[in-house]
């Protein structure tokens, strides 16, 4: 297992340790995040590794062009099992990244693995995440709770209909999900769907 997975991670010396000791136990209140408030609210579970860690996380999108992985791996029709091997194919060359540190935190922490993310180890992941992800407290909801969000903000467009907003606020013993607002799509006047959205 690599160093940084451990219990100390990032904690370097007696004070981060006695600090971290003092609010790790805190809940966390969460301004900004791109969570999929629909998928929250329908509380299903995820189908895969793909699916919770990069299927839609343009950073790890961004790092796999770099890589020069083909698109079809990223964001085409490739099987997300494909994609999941694309991925680690190339995630030893994104040492030095957070998104390296992070996956791998992902999996000690919520999914119990130690190994070291590579070719090598791409399937033996695959198999052992798809059934943790099949046991209930992996759904959103419960995961939310894991975590203990007390409260976060989505990050949603201004014109939202906010219908999976209004379905979470009638459920007791969730975290409270609050809408933020991010005009992208009105500002991205050269993409070709612009006119449409303006409609």
């Amino acid at each position: 297992m690599a160093s940084f997975l451990g219990e100390d991670y990032l904690l370097t010396n007696a004070v981060s340790k006695k600090i971290f000791a003092a609010i790790k136990d805190l809940p966390i209140l969460d301004a900004h995040n791109h969570a999929n408030v629909k998928e929250i609210a329908e509380n299903k579970a995820y189908r895969d590794i793909w699916m919770v860690e990069a299927a839609s996380d343009h950073y790890v999108w961004e790092l796999m062009r770099k890589r020069g992985v083909p698109e079809k791996f990223i964001t085409g029709d490739a099987t997300n099992a494909e994609k999941w091997i694309a991925l680690a194919g190339v995630f030893e060359d994104l040492a030095g990244n957070p998104t390296y540190e992070w996956i791998h935190l992902d999996l000690h922490r919520r999914f119990g693995i130690a190994k070291l993310i590579n070719k090598e180890s791409a399937k033996a992941i695959w198999d052992e995440t798809l059934a943790v992800l099949a046991r209930p407290a992996m759904r959103p909801q419960e995961l939310l709770n894991a975590m203990k969000i007390e409260v976060m903000c989505s990050t949603d467009d201004p014109v939202d209909r906010l219908e999976f907003h209004e379905s979470l606020a009638k459920i007791k013993g969730i975290p409270r999900i609050l809408p933020t607002w991010r005009p992208d799509k009105s500002m991205n006047i050269f993409k070709m769907d612009f006119p449409e959205y303006i409609k």
